[in-house]
């Protein structure tokens, strides 16, 4: 872990051309991301920010600035933890789309919607994350582990997705029930092997 701590004098020092405190924290970053590390918490005038409270960035002038302390991590910590994640996900939602088919071969739709719109829902910020980590992982000098299939099976989860949504609108539960076991458990069982190869890759680079 690396914490760069910045007085308002360093600041102006060491950023005279910046005229916000987004363009100090973009320079910042810049610099951490050529060292192979990424911001994780920041504190401004002795504050630390959560999620909501880091969009007031954008509107902070320097002059309201009195200290900055900015938390960095390794890049590839980073990249292992929201592997983690994803992968962890991926057996979370198998395991539920199983739990799913099982509610349609009971007619029991009310609890299929239950199990089955977390699953919908999840998927977005499972594609958003695998978009998200593919660049950080070329950044740790890690290849990215059979870059046809990533992509191949990004495009074939979408139009897995496309074809789910109007069947669950028209209530076409045996449709479902067909894309859910033989196209959706397939596509996350290809994902699951993949990320897991990807993960070992990078512990061979980083052991």
């Amino acid at each position: 872990m690396e914490t760069v701590k910045l007085s308002k004098l360093e600041i102006e020092n060491q950023y005279p051309r910046c005229g916000s405190l987004a363009e100090v924290i973009t320079r910042v970053e810049a610099k951490l991301w050529d060292d192979l590390k990424v911001i994780y918490q920041i504190k401004l005038n002795d504050v630390w920010l959560t999620a909501i409270d880091e969009e007031k960035i954008a509107v902070t002038n320097l002059n309201e600035v009195s200290d900055l302390t900015i938390r960095a991590k390794p890049l590839n910590a980073l990249v292992s933890e929201n592997l983690t994640a994803v992968i962890t996900w991926i057996s979370n939602a198998r395991i539920a789309l199983d739990k799913s088919v099982e509610h349609i071969d009971q007619k029991d739709y009310k609890s299929f919607s239950t199990v089955l719109v977390p699953v919908f829902d999840g998927c977005k910020w499972f594609s958003e994350s695998l978009l998200l980590l593919q660049e950080p992982i070329k950044k740790i000098s890690c290849e990215v582990a059979d870059p046809p299939q990533w992509a191949v099976l990004q495009i074939e989860l979408t139009k897995i997705i496309q074809k789910m949504v109007p069947g669950y609108q028209d209530k076409n539960y045996q449709l479902l029930s067909d894309l859910i076991s033989f196209e959706l458990m397939v596509i996350f069982e290809k994902w699951l092997e993949l990320l897991t190869q990807q993960d070992k890759l990078i512990k061979k680079v980083y052991s």
